[in-house]
C-alpha cells in the first residue's frame, strides 16, 4: 500500500519528526511504499540514502501558503493512505444530539 506521511522533516529532532520517521521507516519495512511530505526543512539538507522512503523537500516559512504545494504532493503521488484516511478509520461515529455531541462507538 502507498501512503502520505506529512510531518516535520525526518532530519529534525523534534518529537513529531523523531515518532514519524519511526512510522515512515516501519512500513517501509513492512513492505509498505511511504512518500514523506517534508515540513520545516529548508532544500536539500538530507542525506537521501540514510532514508528508506521517497521525500519531498519544501522550504516553507510559517504562514505561507502551503495548501498548493501539499494538493500537489497528493494528486502527483495518489497515495492509498494518508493521515486523513487513518484518523477516519479509528474514529468513533459522532451524532449530534441537540446542541451537543455525543460520541459512540462502532461495533
Amino acid at each position: 500500500m502507498k501512503v502520505a506521511i506529512v510531518a516535520d522533516s525526518p532530519t529534525l529532532t523534534t518529537g513529531f519528526a523523531v515518532t514519524t520517521n519511526r512510522i515512515a521507516r516501519a512500513l517501509t519495512a513492512a513492505d509498505h511504499e511511504v512518500v514523506y511530505f517534508d515540513l520545516k526543512a529548508y532544500g536539500e539538507i538530507l542525506d537521501r540514502s540514510e532514508y528508506p522512503f521517497r521525500i519531498w523537500t519544501i522550504a516553507i516559512d510559517f504562514g505561507s501558503p502551503w495548501g498548493n504545494l501539499l494538493r500537489r504532493f497528493l494528486d502527483y503521488e495518489k497515495p492509498e493512505a494518508d493521515r486523513t484516511w487513518l484518523v477516519r478509520q479509528r474514529r468513533p461515529n459522532v451524532q449530534k444530539s441537540g446542541s451537543t455531541h455525543s460520541a459512540q462507538k462502532t461495533p
